[in-house]
């Protein structure tokens, strides 16, 4: 599984990936040189299954 935080002008800003095993999991995301904003996180499965969705930092 690949994990991906964007930015609004679609750069990568951080990356996580790793096998996980099935079911719910939690990750947390060190913000450390983000600034406040909106992101779009982009989770994509080793089948290539992918889904997007906005999230909004505020520090």
């Amino acid at each position: 599984m690949k994990i991906v935080v964007l930015n609004t002008m679609g750069q990568q800003v951080k990356v996580a990936d790793g096998v996980f095993a099935s079911g719910p999991h939690q990750l947390t995301i060190d913000a450390k040189g983000l600034s406040s904003g909106m992101y779009f996180v982009r989770l994509t499965t080793a089948s290539q299954h992918a889904q997007m969705q906005r999230i909004t930092l505020l520090k």
